[in-house]
């Protein structure tokens, strides 16, 4: 079975987000995607955690399952 830690694809933690984000990017342009479409969220401080920049690529996580023996 392959499996992952909860969080695995995190690149920070979600204190860190704001800290790194915030001087690039306001809240407002983070509830944009890149498809045009809109993330709908009061709480500004979540919108920095869960942005895509705050998470690693689906590559780089499937790298740490390895190969199965």
């Amino acid at each position: 079975m392959h499996s992952l830690a909860h969080g695995a694809g995190r690149k920070w933690g979600r204190t860190e987000c704001k800290g790194r984000l915030a001087a690039k990017y306001t809240a407002t342009q983070l509830s944009r995607t890149e498809l045009g479409s809109r993330v709908i969220c009061r709480d500004k401080q979540l919108i920095f955690e869960e942005a895509p920049q705050a998470y690693k690529s689906a590559e780089s996580v499937v790298q740490c399952l390895g190969r199965p023996d």
